[in-house]
């Protein structure tokens, strides 16, 4: 046997008792500007950019890339045994239970607001007091409903106050299920149309839909009582062995913060002049 041969036959042998790469499944859902699952600009949303800085810098793992719903995405991190990670789920005692969050924020967002009508606005006390709105009393009357999609999180404070409300007045709350790209969209076309009176969301999503959709009404933006200054965000991944493995490399990456600069700067783009000051005043990283 020829030498070139031997070695062909070995390089062979090696690839075949070689471990075969662990896979990583990165559940995406639609959640403009941020995960953009469909559409023309699909893949081009903020923590797209991110999750493939993530992918480049780690190719000792063989990542895919899966649409799902939010509740969808949640059951299969919560019940499956195969290693699954999400940039865009954000971080609780609930979760905590079923996954492991990265140590450091990739970023932080400014909080929701509750989105109104300006005549609706105007018809909350608080709001016209210059206070911080809450939202258990903003439907304790019973003269305005909330739209939500179902299952989606805003953070503990806004989270604990919708569910008091599903508690003691659950009519309140009218769900209708995601729609893909235009979920929001929808939303706020309901709004207009007197479906319900108030929604949630944050404004970097509003004005990213605004200069796809100028159509879109005047909308009013109230700070909600308890729902704090930032909000971060961190990668996680369930708790499998290649799961946590993946969230101990991100804690390790040297490069981080160039990563989370770049994260910053598409973010502060989508702002408002006054919101990107208010941002920039909050911001740990920024001086």
């Amino acid at each position: 046997m020829h030498a070139a041969q031997l070695l062909l036959l070995l390089a062979c042998a090696s690839l075949a008792n070689a471990a075969p790469m662990p896979v990583i499944r990165w559940l995406v859902h639609d959640f403009p500007p941020y995960e953009i699952a469909s559409g023309k600009d699909k893949g081009e949303g903020i923590a797209d950019h991110y999750r493939e800085a993530l992918i480049r810098h780690f190719p000792q793992y063989q990542h895919v890339v899966e649409q799902v719903s939010v509740q969808r995405r949640e059951e299969m991190m919560r019940r499956s045994d195969q290693p699954m990670c999400a940039i865009t789920m954000f971080k609780n005692a609930e979760r905590e239970v079923f996954a492991r969050f990265s140590r450091r924020p990739y970023q932080y967002l400014l909080p929701p607001r509750l989105i109104a009508l300006p005549d609706v606005a105007k018809s909350l006390g608080a709001a016209q007091a210059g206070e911080d709105i809450s939202l258990v009393k903003a439907v304790a009357n019973g003269q305005h409903l909330i739209g939500l999609h179902p299952r989606r999180r805003f953070g503990s404070a806004i989270d604990s106050q919708l569910q008091q409300i599903q508690q003691r007045q659950p009519d309140a709350l009218r769900y209708f299920q995601e729609t893909g790209e235009a979920s929001l969209s929808n939303l706020l076309s309901l709004l207009s149309k007197g479906r319900f009176d108030l929604t949630l969301g944050y404004t970097s999503e509003v004005e990213y839909l605004r200069r796809k959709h100028p159509e879109l009404p005047t909308l009013t933006f109230l700070p909600i009582q308890g729902s704090g200054q930032l909000l971060p965000g961190h990668v996680s991944c369930n708790r499998t062995p290649i799961g946590e493995a993946l969230i101990a490399d991100v804690d390790r990456l040297d490069d981080h913060a160039q990563l989370e600069e770049s994260v910053r700067s598409e973010y502060e783009a989508l702002l408002t002049v006054e919101e990107r000051r208010r941002y920039q005043k909050l911001h740990p990283g920024i001086k």
